[in-house]
C-alpha cells in the first residue's frame, strides 16, 4: 500500500487536482485549514442579490464543463448572463464595470491620471517579471489603481 498523496487546500484547483488524482487510482488526503471547501469562491445571497466573492468568474471552459457533469454537479451551477452588467463596490457605492471605451473614459472608479496611465499602456516597455502574480502584472502593465479597483 502506498503513501496518500496530500493535496494542500481544497480550493477549485485543489480539489480538480485531488480529484484527478484519486481516478488515477491513488489515495488522496485533502487538507483544508477552513471550515469549508472551495477556497476564496463563495455565493451569497443578501437582501434578493447574489454576491460572488473571489474570482469574479469561472470561465465555462470545456474542461470544466466535463468535470461539473461527471461529478453530477450540472445542478448546482449558475451560469450568469454574459451581457449582464458587472459592479464593482468602491467606497460604498456600486459602480458599473465599464465595458467600453465610453464607459472607461466616463467611469468614476478611476482617476483621471489612472485612464492616462491606460491610454499609454501600448507603448510601455516593462519588461517580464518571473513569478509575479496576476494582480502585480496588472499593476505593472496598466498601474496599481486598475489592479486594485477593476481586478483585485
Amino acid at each position: 500500500m502506498s503513501p496518500p498523496t496530500v493535496v494542500v487546500g481544497a480550493g477549485l484547483s485543489g480539489l480538480a487536482a485531488a480529484w484527478a488524482l484519486s481516478n488515477a487510482g491513488a489515495d488522496v488526503l485533502v487538507l483544508e485549514s477552513s471550515d469549508r471547501p472551495g477556497g476564496v469562491v463563495r455565493s451569497e445571497k443578501r437582501e434578493g442579490f447574489l454576491l460572488e466573492t473571489g474570482p469574479n468568474t469561472v470561465r465555462p471552459t470545456p474542461e470544466l464543463s466535463r468535470l461539473i457533469e461527471t461529478l453530477g454537479l450540472d445542478g448546482e451551477v449558475l451560469r450568469a448572463d454574459s451581457r449582464a452588467k458587472r459592479y464593482v463596490d468602491f467606497e460604498g457605492e456600486l459602480h458599473a464595470v465599464p465595458m467600453s471605451p465610453g464607459q472607461l473614459l466616463s467611469t468614476r472608479l478611476l482617476s483621471a491620471g489612472a485612464k492616462l496611465r491606460l491610454l499609454g499602456e501600448p507603448f510601455r516597455r516593462a519588461a517580464p517579471v518571473s513569478d509575479e502574480s496576476v494582480r502585480d502584472f496588472v499593476a505593472r502593465r496598466l498601474g496599481p489603481e486598475v489592479a486594485d479597483r477593476l481586478v483585485e
